[in-house]
């Protein structure tokens, strides 16, 4: 089984993307985003280890 890692991604390309994590799995980066930027836009992405 593959072990995948996630990021919770704030903010816009004018202003600037800040990245938080990473988190071991998908809902552990959901619920500190949602504790952590109430009301905010963000984004879950999983990261990758380039090959």
């Amino acid at each position: 089984m593959e072990s995948y890692q996630y990021l919770v991604v704030t903010g816009n390309p004018i202003d600037g993307l800040f990245f938080y994590g990473p988190f071991p799995v998908r809902e552990d980066a959901d619920k500190w985003a949602e504790r952590n930027h109430e009301g905010q836009d963000y984004w879950i992405a999983e990261l990758t280890t380039p090959e």
